[in-house]
């Protein structure tokens, strides 16, 4: 602080020289205070000159847009060199502040074009072809179908994905298939295929093709009407093409479908190549109503499929009470033959005795006691016509019971059930025919001449055949020889 008082007192006296004036005597300086007078700095700090500021003297950075190509380098900041203050010799005007440079302009950046990139070994996606024309009608398929897999070298991918272009291949109505029918060595094309049809629509039209390739190209070989429901197949489509009899050859097997007022019916069509034609494997038509699955399946292991089906309840009340069942036909060697059915459980009373009467056809006699008991006690079976069929039903379980009886030679529950029948209903026709059956029965023990007396009553009173024959059109049939239908000298069982 003393060096500073020591150079504002020489600046003065300096001033006074240079003007020709003498400097009159100067008062003497008091003693530099103990405390620094710091008061002075803000002063001599304003007549410093500004020094620019690092950031000001670099030019500025030009704004980039996003490229693929790398930015170009920063400029390099240079260091500034700040000279020192001196004491002045003279009394100069303040400096003034240098102006910062201009920014330099920014570099022009040209945009670079982006190559896309190729990834090794993906395809190469080339235009495709026009698709094939859709045929007006379902009459022009066959020879469309042929053309193109001629067309084509016989690709069978490119025909399935036309097909489905066309709306000929729903889902569920097959698959195209090759396979050797005729076992010339060369497959066949085998082809379903439907017509375009709204979806509200019951019916609709189809065709199963087979192709045969020549030199020439690809002709029909055989093509078979498949009549097919609605828009979609529905439950009970089946189509294959494979070995079905074990012989080491191929078979053709699909069904078709047609409906009526309530009901739709399902027809299973098997084929083999036989004499240069496809020929039925069928022993008649096989077709149930209201199929809810077929297919075919090796159910006893030998080497050769069975055909399943099951369904067949009808949609109308006319048919009477409905009832499923499961259907199974197996080939004997030369065809495929019903060889069982088997109904599923039913709620119904009517059909609880026709359980007990074709068990006691079939000389299962225990099975059928226990049904018609059942017929007789079990509450909860439901009636189909009215309330008084349970009396009916009921009273011609009692007789057959008094049969059966009579069948596994039990003469103490042939007299119980005809007289219990006595009791409950004796005006009951079957109450009468029972009562006749135990008097011939008891003297020639023979359930045949027995028979033959119930036969005759019934002729007499054919409204007894009502009692299991006014049930409807898709029921067992039921007539007066039906009643008792064992003959003479039947043997017990």
């Amino acid at each position: 602080m003393t060096r500073l008082w020591l150079c504002l007192a020489g600046l003065a006296a300096l001033l006074l020289a240079v003007g020709g004036c003498t400097a009159p005597a100067l008062p003497q300086l008091p003693p530099p205070p103990q405390t620094p007078d710091l008061s002075a700095i803000p002063t001599l700090v304003a007549r410093i000159p500004a020094l620019p500021t690092l950031a000001a003297r670099l030019p500025a950075l030009p704004t980039l847009a996003p490229t693929r190509t790398p930015a170009p380098p920063l400029p390099t900041a240079t260091r500034i060199s700040v000279a020192t203050a001196t004491r002045p010799s003279t009394r100069t005007p303040p400096p003034t502040a240098m102006p910062a440079p201009a920014a330099s302009p920014a570099p022009t950046i040209s945009p670079t074009p982006i190559q896309p990139t190729v990834t090794p070994g993906a395809p190469v996606l080339t235009p495709t072809a026009p698709p094939w024309p859709t045929p007006p009608a379902l009459e022009e398929y066959p020879a469309a179908v042929a053309a193109l897999l001629t067309t084509s070298g016989g690709d069978v991918e490119a025909l399935r994905d036309t097909l489905a272009g066309w709306e000929a291949l729903p889902a569920g109505l097959g698959d195209v298939s090759a396979a050797d029918l005729d076992g010339d060595g060369q497959d066949e094309v085998i082809v379903p295929l439907a017509e375009r049809q709204p979806s509200e629509a019951l019916q609709r039209r189809g065709l199963v093709l087979v192709l045969r390739r020549s030199a020439e190209g690809y002709t029909v070989a055989w093509q078979g009407e498949r009549p097919l429901t609605g828009a979609q197949p529905g439950p009970g489509t089946l189509f294959t093409v494979e070995d079905l009899s074990g012989d080491g050859h191929p078979e053709l097997a699909y069904t078709s479908h047609t409906c009526g007022a309530h009901t739709c019916f399902t027809t299973v069509n098997i084929f083999t190549w036989s004499e240069g034609d496809l020929v039925p494997l069928t022993e008649g038509e096989i077709t149930m109503p209201s199929a809810d699955w077929v297919q075919f399946v090796d159910q006893d292991g030998d080497g050769t499929q069975e055909l399943v089906l099951h369904g067949g309840s009808f949609g109308s009340v006319g048919a009477g009470p409905p009832r499923t069942r499961t259907e199974v036909y197996r080939w004997d060697g030369v065809a495929y033959t019903l060889a069982e059915i088997r109904p599923d459980p039913s709620r119904y009373l009517y059909w609880t005795v026709i359980d007990a009467n074709q068990a006691l056809l079939r000389g299962e006699v225990e099975e059928a006691i226990r049904l018609y008991r059942q017929a007789r006690e079990d509450p909860y079976l439901e009636t189909w016509l009215d309330e008084a069929e349970r009396a009916k039903l009921g009273a011609f379980a009692s007789y057959r019971l008094v049969v059966a009886h009579a069948l596994l030679g039990e003469d103490t529950q042939v007299r119980f059930w005809a007289d219990r029948l006595e009791q409950e209903q004796p005006e009951n026709p079957y109450t009468i025919a029972a009562r006749r059956f135990w008097e011939v029965y008891r003297l020639t023990g023979d359930v045949g001449a027995a028979c033959q007396v119930v036969t005759s009553f019934v002729e007499a009173n054919p409204e007894m055949v009502e009692v299991l024959a006014g049930y409807g059109y898709a029921t067992p049939p039921f007539s007066v020889e039906d009643v008792c239908p064992f003959p003479v000298s039947t043997p017990l069982p």
